[in-house]
């Protein structure tokens, strides 16, 4: 597990990673990013809940080489999920937001990783009381998602699909290309890179078919596939080489670093 050395990822420490629908996955993204970003997210509908789905994380992470300092809280603690009413008929699913930062020291730096409810796509991009910048993202880790008990959004797919009512739609891949800076980071397994029925069948399109290639694929091993994996440009101009890997969830999570068009 790791990045290649030799790898130029200094300009990503003003950075941040977010992960969505992360679950207890969280040591791991860590332990492979903590030498390049000090600020990490992990987002998961799941987490801080007061009902019987909830994600129980009792204690911080620990991480040999990671001082534990402290907790803090921000926003509503331990609630249940609602639903709102738009109109007389219809519904949308809705979580007070909030979340946990749990504050370390590790090589003379404070590394802060904040473990947060809510939605996805809302966290990240709004609207959201507790907002995250998407102009500070830096990297983007996901993997180990689905359409049967997962988040059902289609992060590794082009296809444009409606995430908001009023807004429109919108291609996941592309909002999180266009969001990662210049050398930034897209690290998948390519979880949900379909539609239900289409498994296996419909990579992204033909720009982004490497990025999901060794989905749902545990017979080749994570080194095996970063030494495979095909460096590409896209139709924009963005440049992706794969420079490691970061375990195995539904297949290889390869690492890939932008390199955008000018």
């Amino acid at each position: 597990m790791g990045i290649k050395p030799g790898s130029d990822l200094t300009s990503l420490e003003k950075y941040f990673l977010y992960y969505p629908c992360s679950g207890n996955d969280i040591i791991s993204p860590v332990k492979t990013f903590l030498d390049v970003v000090s600020t990490f997210w992990f987002v998961d509908k799941f987490y801080f809940r007061g009902d019987n789905n909830s994600i129980q994380l009792i204690r911080p992470i620990i991480i040999h080489g990671m001082k534990y300092l402290r907790s803090e809280f921000t926003g509503s603690d331990f609630v249940n999920m609602d639903s709102k009413n738009i109109n007389d008929d219809d519904t949308y699913d809705y979580l007070e937001p909030g979340y946990r930062t749990d504050i370390y020291e590790y090589k003379s730096r404070i590394i802060k990783i904040h473990i947060r409810r809510g939605f996805g796509y809302n966290s990240l991009f709004g609207p959201t009381t507790l907002p995250i910048n998407c102009n500070n993202l830096g990297i983007f880790f996901y993997r180990g998602d689905s359409f049967e008990g997962g988040s059902n959004q289609t992060w590794m797919s082009t296809q444009p699909v409606r995430m908001l009512r009023g807004q429109e739609e919108v291609s996941l891949l592309q909002k999180i290309i266009e969001s990662l800076p210049d050398k930034g980071i897209l690290a998948t397994d390519g979880s949900n890179h379909d539609f239900p029925g289409c498994r296996s069948n419909s990579p992204p399109d033909d720009d982004y078919k490497e990025l999901v290639k060794y989905n749902w694929n545990r017979d080749i091993s994570c080194d095996e596939a970063v030494k495979k994996a095909n460096d590409f440009t896209d139709r924009k101009g963005n440049l992706f080489n794969c420079i490691g890997h970061a375990g195995m969830s539904y297949g290889p999570t390869l690492i890939w670093q932008i390199r955008k068009s000018k």
